[in-house]
C-alpha cells in the first residue's frame, strides 16, 4: 500500500506565504482606484477568458525572465530602484516628520551600496544570471511600506555592523537628541 506523503513543514511555511500574497493580489486586482484600468481589464477578461490574477502572474514570470536575459535589464532595474524611492523622499522631506526621512536615508544607503557592486555587474552576471532580477526584487522589499525592508535591515544588520566598527575604531555610538 502506498504511503501518502505529508508536506514538509518548509513546503507549508512556502504555500502559507503564498496564499497571503496571493490574497493581496487579488485584492489589488479586483478593487482598482481607477474605472479606466478597471474596464481595460474586465475587457481583457472577457476576450481571453484568462483571469487577471492569472494574467498578472503571466507577466510577473514574462518581466522576471526579462531581467535575467534582457539586454536593458540593469537600467530598467536601476529605474525601478530610483524612481519610487525618489518621488517618495521629496514628499518626505515636505513633512516635519522624521521617521520617514530615516527610512528613505537608510533605503538610499543600501542603493548607493549596490551602485557601487553594480561595477562587478558582468563578472556577477557570468556566475549569477539572475543577478538584476533579484536586486530589483530586494529594491523593492526595502522600499514597499508592506515590508519596510530598509529599517528592518538597517535596525538587524547595519546597525550592528556599524557599531562594531565604531568599537574597533575607538568612536562612540551617538546618543539620539530630539
Amino acid at each position: 500500500m502506498a504511503r501518502k506523503e505529508q508536506p514538509t513543514p518548509s513546503s507549508n511555511i512556502f504555500v502559507n506565504y503564498f496564499s497571503k500574497y496571493n490574497e493581496q493580489l487579488k485584492e489589488v486586482l479586483y478593487q482598482p482606484k481607477n474605472d479606466t484600468v478597471e474596464g481595460y481589464i474586465t475587457l481583457f477578461e472577457s476576450k481571453t477568458n484568462i483571469k487577471r490574477e492569472q494574467a498578472a502572474y503571466a507577466l510577473l514570470g514574462l518581466v522576471s525572465l526579462y531581467f535575467i536575459i534582457g539586454a536593458f535589464a540593469s537600467i530598467i532595474c536601476n529605474f525601478v530602484g530610483f524612481a519610487y524611492p525618489a518621488y517618495h523622499s521629496v514628499k518626505a522631506l515636505r513633512t516635519e516628520a522624521v521617521e520617514d526621512d530615516r527610512k528613505w536615508l537608510i533605503y538610499w544607503t543600501v542603493f548607493a551600496f549596490f551602485s557601487l557592486v553594480d561595477f562587478f555587474a558582468n563578472r556577477i552576471l557570468s556566475y549569477f544570471p539572475a543577478y538584476w532580477l533579484a536586486k530589483v526584487v530586494f529594491l523593492v522589499y526595502l522600499y514597499l511600506p508592506q515590508t519596510n525592508g530598509a529599517l528592518y535591515l538597517y535596525e538587524n544588520y547595519v546597525d550592528k555592523i556599524v557599531s562594531k566598527f565604531d568599537s574597533l575604531l575607538g568612536f562612540q555610538k551617538p546618543v539620539k537628541t530630539e
